[in-house]
């Protein structure tokens, strides 16, 4: 028989078995033992209220009760109908994915993720697939907890010897008497090379016993500064294909140069903070274009404060109201540059104060703010005042 189709017959056989018998598997696995909760709170641990844990092979959800107890998020993907249905009915706010661990495809969508009592139905040409669709799966720095099965080596040659002398097409460590037809027990200096192939670090280790056989339990994580370095050829691969454009859209949205070299500045390391949490846009240009039309828009909202805020500072300058001549802009323009000029001269106290009268805060509440008796903030508002009058008369 050949090797592919000789798997896919063991895979199939294995996910009909776990259907089938999936109504009583609860009770004929043993509980779950104190290495594994200890494994399990460590990754819980690691992840923030409201977060969101991947649980692949969830299998009945056995592990959801404790994941959502803790007030985290739990999204479970299996290959087993059978399996899902019951993971379903225990809880049905959960979602759930049908699929294999070699056809994952979530992108940095959690932040952390459990792959337990699984792996050792994991082909070897397929551990790379599969460590590297996890590790996509959850976000730069978060944790991956793995565990492995182990069993006598002898009993792997053995086994080994029996399947190649029936002309089966194994490879050295599957059993194909283990798992109702199909185990697959990788040496530890085979499980370290993947890891290294796909730059996951062990964060811990630990062990657990069975009646005949024990399992190896990894905390991994993704090389955060290898996370860090790819954020970094992101971001500068999109500079490369958009700065020019979205400069071009700022300048005509702020009339001012400078104002869209800063805004273009901010734009894209807002983006660098989106990759880096995890969160790369599936669209970047069009999410380009949204961060810096928001960003233009709050420079116009916050000069507008600045305006109305100095109505009453540069009179005989200006008033805010519309001039109706061709030469309309250049004045607005000119006055505006007058009115931040004379805000940036003031004191950090003096520039909050004023700014917080622009957006209709009376002085007993601004005084509550800025940390100040009443009077002290009235005194501190009328300086401010005649302070920018001044400049603007200049």
């Amino acid at each position: 028989m050949e090797r592919q189709a000789w798997l896919d017959e063991r895979r199939s056989w294995a996910e009909h078995w776990y259907t089938a018998n999936a109504p009583t598997l609860d009770e004929q696995f043993p509980p779950i033992t104190p290495t594994h909760q200890s494994f399990l709170a460590r990754v819980i641990d690691s992840v923030p209220v409201g977060g969101a844990i991947l649980d692949a092979p969830c299998g009945t959800g056995r592990y959801f009760d404790a994941i959502l107890a803790a007030g985290r998020n739990v999204v479970g993907a299996d290959q087993s109908a059978g399996m899902l249905d019951q993971a379903r009915t225990r809880h049905p706010e959960v979602t759930l994915r049908r699929t294999r661990l070699q056809e994952l495809r979530f992108e940095a969508a959690f932040d952390a993720a459990i792959c337990v009592d699984a792996m050792e139905y994991v082909p070897p040409e397929d551990w790379p697939t599969v460590l590297a669709n996890l590790r996509r799966a959850v976000r730069p720095g978060g944790l991956l907890y793995l565990t492995v099965e182990q069993i006598d080596r002898s009993e792997v040659d053995r086994a080994y010897a029996e399947a190649v002398a029936a002309g089966l097409p194994v490879v050295m460590g599957e059993h194909h008497r283990r798992g109702g037809g199909y185990h697959h027990y990788p040496t530890r200096d085979q499980v370290a090379a993947w890891l290294a192939e796909e730059q996951l670090e062990v964060v811990a280790e630990g062990h657990s016993h069975g009646s005949n056989y024990a399992y190896l339990h990894l905390l991994v994580r993704a090389d955060r500064a290898q996370g860090e370095a790819l954020a970094d050829e992101g971001v500068t691969a999109a500079w490369r294909a958009h700065e020019k454009e979205l400069y071009s859209f700022l300048v005509r949205s702020t009339r001012d140069p400078q104002a869209a070299e800063d805004l273009l500045q901010e734009a894209f390391l807002r983006l660098t903070r989106e990759v880096l949490a995890g969160r790369p846009p599936r669209h970047v240009r069009s999410w380009l274009y949204r961060a810096a039309r928001n960003l233009a828009i709050d420079r116009s909202r916050r000069l507008g404060s600045e305006l109305r805020c100095m109505k009453g500072v540069g009179r005989g300058r200006y008033t805010g109201t519309a001039v109706e001549q061709p030469d309309a802009t250049y004045l607005d323009r000119e006055a505006t540059d007058e009115l931040v000029a004379a805000l940036r001269e003031l004191t950090p106290g003096s520039r909050r104060a004023i700014l917080l009268a622009a957006e209709g805060l009376r002085g007993k509440e601004i005084a509550t703010i800025i940390g100040r008796s009443e009077a002290a903030t009235r005194a501190l508002l009328f300086r401010a005042r005649v302070q920018s009058r001044q400049r603007i008369a200049a």
